[in-house]
């Protein structure tokens, strides 16, 4: 019985393939038909639409954030975000994860261009401080997202923009103070979108910290600096973004007992001398500085 109704089924659709084979044979000497080899879309940033799951933080959100963070520490609330700062205070070693995936399944982007580092997929949010304050925009996609960049982008993307253009000029200062020597200052102006097309953007900020536990001094500058022009169809811009940061190294950990007794203690740099005397190198820094040009 079901043989019988598949030889049914396939003879009532075999005058329609017959048919429809017969359209598409006849063509007027003035049709082409050309075939594709592929069509590609590529884009790093989700739509409404667009099956995956994320969040858009806009400037107006950054810039009430805490100017002394991180980036991580300033997505630290979004949802399935955990982040840590490794001397307590907001300044120097930030890491964070996303649905439990590790900063070398975090896809990282600033204005689709990756960030990531090419050795470890990772990247040094110290060496870029003070991020927040001159990005335009940040979208964080949880799970597998638009990002092509292969195992990179397993556990999450971050596509951060640069692209924002104010119709005015402008000039704004921030100072923040805080416990433990922490300090931090930024500037930024530029001259709005002048009736060229041209505009440009510089921002530079400067933080210090004295940190939380013992050897998690911070001391990091990071600039900005955006040449552009656009019309109503087109744009091109340059970025130069620089980021440099000297900073004690504070990511050996300590032991639970250790925690309970002195929550401060950091192993790093410590010796004893001949009569058993506890010492630390005065030296045990991390010093690094990155540059990054790109042209969109």
């Amino acid at each position: 019985m079901r043989g019988f109704l598949f030889l049914a089924a396939l003879s009532s659709l075999i005058p329609l393939s017959v048919q429809g084979a017969g359209r598409e044979a006849v063509f007027s000497e003035d049709e082409k038909v050309e075939r594709l080899d592929s069509v590609v879309v590529s884009s790093s940033r989700a739509g409404k639409d667009t099956p995956v799951t994320f969040t858009m933080v806009g400037k107006e959100s950054l810039s009430r954030s805490n100017p002394i963070n991180s980036l991580p520490m300033n997505l630290a609330l979004q949802p399935s975000v955990v982040s840590v700062n490794e001397g307590g205070t907001g300044l120097g070693y930030s890491k964070m994860t996303v649905r439990g995936s590790k900063g070398s399944q975090i896809n990282v982007t600033l204005n689709g261009i990756t960030l990531n580092d090419a050795e470890s997929q990772e990247v040094f949010w110290v060496n870029i401080p003070a991020l927040s304050s001159m990005i335009s925009s940040v979208q964080l996609q949880r799970g597998l997202g638009t990002s092509a960049n292969g195992a990179g982008a397993f556990g999450a993307s971050i596509n951060m923009s640069t692209a924002s253009v104010g119709a005015d000029p402008f000039a704004s200062a921030d100072m923040s103070i805080g416990s433990y020597g922490t300090y931090m200052g930024s500037f930024a102006a530029g001259s709005g979108l002048l009736p060229s097309g041209l505009y440009f953007n510089a921002a530079y900020s400067r933080g210090l910290t004295d940190g939380y536990i013992r050897n998690a001094f911070a001391d990091v500058h990071s600039a900005m600096a955006v040449l552009g022009w656009m019309n109503e169809r087109n744009s091109l811009r340059m970025t130069w973004l620089m980021g440099s940061q000297r900073t004690g190294i504070t990511w050996e950990g300590i032991s639970p007992e250790m925690y309970e007794t002195d929550r401060r203690y950091n192993p790093a740099g410590e010796y004893y001398d001949q009569f058993g005397n506890v010492h630390y190198y005065d030296n045990e820094t991390d010093n690094y500085a990155q540059h990054h040009l790109q042209l969109n």
